[in-house]
């Protein structure tokens, strides 16, 4: 795993609530990589300023375990809607053999 932290000191400056609307989908991103692409490399990158809002981004090479399990795919339309209500935006998405989880916040809350 590869974490690039393009906020550091200025996460400081972040609101509570997009501070942990961030760490949802890290964390909802990090659990469907383990579960989908084990042993797969997941990079991470957060970046961002107060004029700009605030990205974060999850890539992982494409898993082979295809969610078979009753609810699957429900974490990532609950954290669509938990963005959505923090005025930012969600989507997940196949790029070039790679599966990509993209957030956007703004930076007030």
């Amino acid at each position: 795993m590869s974490y690039d932290d393009r906020l550091g000191a200025r996460a400081t400056e972040l609101p509570d609530v997009i501070g942990r609307t961030l760490y949802r989908i890290v964390q909802e991103g990090m659990t469907n990589a383990a579960r989908h692409a084990p042993g797969c490399n997941l990079r991470i990158e957060v970046h961002g300023s107060p004029e700009d809002g605030v990205t974060v981004e999850l890539r992982n090479p494409l898993g082979v375990r295809v969610g078979s399990t009753p609810g699957a795919g429900l974490g990532l339309v609950g954290l669509t809607e938990r963005t959505e209500l923090r005025g930012g935006r969600l989507e997940g998405r196949r790029e070039e053999g790679t599966w990509v989880l993209r957030g956007w916040i703004p930076w007030a809350a």
